[in-house]
């Protein structure tokens, strides 16, 4: 017997790999090219199956939880938190919301990092569109999603592909997108810009292995903000990088730890820089940027936001792994929401009259009053969400990248 399976094992060893050569070569089978000769872009539509969109049969339902559930503390909060105030309060707070059931969005679509992104004016979206095709390491083995910036329309019937990359960030003038690309061998990491008018790439920065990944932000509609050995600004005006901070600003702060985290409130002129152990609020304004106040406390991840009106910023605490919200000008404004389960937090967005949050934590995606008040959890698949300039919807992503599609609407 010994000699008989002595015998069989390298067949069956031959047989098992042939079967994972196979499965490898079909599953990641290079797609055909879609540019149009004329323009170098093209849109395509979600009825007519193309190597960039591929509907699917059928998505599963997402189960939503009813929004008049207030979840429970599941321990004492470090902070008192609000009550619902018995008074009506005009906008976007928790208690005025009714949260429709999770809808399939343009079905097929696939954002494997599932950061979207709204333009400025709300009538279209960027993601970074699956291609099913993946970038490769230095072995050739598959390492990374190969995604197009690709531009969605509010009904998901028109995609418009634009140039390789991902996480795209648009501009407060709705003119550029900002994003990341990765070319074969994953070195270097390159950040770009798109000129939708004149449709361009301009080059911004590049990012050797070993060097921290960095985060972006939008200053202004011609300043991009990001970390490159310190905190860094492009200026697309004269298309150079310069230092984010002045000299005589920078050598008066305490940076243990890398400044390497960024966040910005355009409209309201407000950025913040965060390290592992402080964060810095700072006021932009003719491109200089002046000291606000710092906090001692640092953040746990890059998942943070300041809102649209920058009078609040909302992160991950390092120190308790917690939801906190903190007043920009006012230090007594603190408010920091306990989570249930394990893991981190991730800051998700604000609504855009900046009176209510989104995040994800282990039970899936909440919302909460600014003032701590009105938590309810939405829905426990979808694990990024972004809130539309209307407020009228919320669109997010489960973890498979499919967009899914929440109605907002007042109560009566």
């Amino acid at each position: 017997m010994k000699r008989l399976i002595n015998a069989v094992s390298p067949i069956i060893g031959l047989l098992i790999l042939g079967l994972f050569t196979i499965t490898l070569v079909s599953t990641f089978q290079k797609p055909t090219g879609f540019d149009s000769p004329n323009t170098g872009f093209t849109s395509v539509s979600p009825a007519t199956p193309t190597p960039y969109y591929t509907p699917f049969a059928e998505i599963p339902p997402i189960t939503p939880i009813p929004t008049s559930e207030i979840l429970p503390i599941p321990w004492p909060s470090p902070t008192p938190l609000s009550s619902i105030t018995s008074e009506k309060r005009p906008g976007l707070w928790t208690e005025n919301l009714l949260l429709g059931s999770p809808q399939p969005f343009a079905k097929g679509l696939k954002d494997p990092f599932g950061q979207i992104f709204w333009s400025p004016d709300g009538s279209q979206l960027a993601i970074s569109l699956f291609t099913g095709e993946f970038i490769r390491d230095d072995m050739g083995q598959p390492a990374w999603e190969l995604t197009w910036i690709a531009i969605v329309n509010l009904s998901g019937s028109s995609v418009t592909p634009l140039v390789k990359g991902f996480l795209p960030l648009w501009s407060p003038d709705g003119r550029y997108i900002a994003y990341l690309l990765y070319p074969e061998g994953l070195s270097p990491l390159y950040l770009q810009i798109f000129d939708l008018e004149d449709k361009r790439v301009v080059e911004v920065a590049s990012f050797k292995k070993g060097e921290i990944f960095p985060k972006i932000a939008w200053l202004s509609s011609s300043e991009l903000a990001f970390y490159k050995g310190e905190p860094s600004v492009f200026n697309l005006q004269d298309q150079r990088v310069w230092p984010l901070l002045r000299e005589e600003l920078a050598s008066g702060l305490d940076t243990a730890a890398p400044m390497e985290y960024i966040t910005a409130a355009p409209a309201a002129k407000v950025f913040a820089l965060g390290s592992s152990q402080k964060i810095w609020l700072m006021r932009w304004e003719d491109g200089k940027a002046q000291l606000l106040r710092q906090i001692d406390d640092g953040l746990d991840h890059a998942y943070w936001a300041l809102s649209p009106d920058g009078k609040f910023l909302a992160y991950v605490s390092a120190l308790s792994r917690q939801v906190k919200i903190i007043g920009v000008d006012d230090p007594i404004i603190s408010v920091e929401i306990p989570t249930q389960g394990r893991g981190s937090p991730i800051i998700e967005g604000w609504s855009p009259d900046s009176t209510a949050l989104l995040y994800v934590d282990f039970e899936g995606l909440k919302i909460v009053n600014r003032d701590g008040s009105g938590l309810q959890r939405i829905t426990g698949e979808i694990n990024h969400a972004r809130w539309s300039p209307d407020g009228a919807r919320i669109l997010g992503t489960d973890f498979d990248g499919q967009l899914w599609e929440i109605t907002v609407t007042p109560k009566p």
